[in-house]
């Protein structure tokens, strides 16, 4: 048992109804560029929400390059499941990003929505400078085969 809000709860009665609150749906998020555009080729890139507390999205999105997958160039996007709205935008609605480096090394990054409403970026934390660096072809590091980029943001629909 524990308490939240002065109230007992059984943890399985407070798990089942967590997960009844929402299913996670696939989609099939778009990734593109500022550049270059990126072309997956054999790597693969999944996506997937869930409708939380009848106003909030959460979407997921899991990219891992392939062996012949190119990298394009500046800022990547990833298309949302449907449009944020107009407030998500207002209030720089966003989550958190994770790039694997093959295994050598880990980064983590902030994800923030696009002004368009349709697509979320991902940026390294702010360095010394105070700029956040926002991923691409080379950042937070060179991309290559086998690499994986995860992400999510929170958003209200449009």
């Amino acid at each position: 048992m524990s308490v939240l809000s002065g109230a007992l709860l059984d943890p399985d009665d407070f798990t089942r109804t967590i997960r009844a609150a929402g299913v996670w749906t696939t989609y099939t998020p778009e990734w593109s560029s500022s550049g270059t555009q990126p072309a997956l080729v054999n790597g693969t890139l999944t996506g997937r929400y869930l409708v939380l507390h009848h106003q909030l999205v959460r979407a997921q999105i899991r990219l891992t390059m392939g062996s012949s997958t190119t990298y394009g160039t500046n800022v990547y996007f990833f298309t949302l499941p449907f449009p944020a709205s107009a407030d998500s935008i207002l209030y720089n609605a966003g989550g958190s990003s994770w790039g694997l480096d093959a295994a050598v090394k880990e980064t983590g990054g902030v994800t923030k929505l696009e002004s368009n409403g349709l697509a979320f970026r991902c940026s390294a934390a702010p360095v010394a400078s105070g700029v956040a660096d926002n991923w691409g072809q080379t950042v937070p590091f060179t991309w290559g085969s086998g690499d994986v980029l995860t992400a999510w943001v929170d958003f209200e629909p449009a």
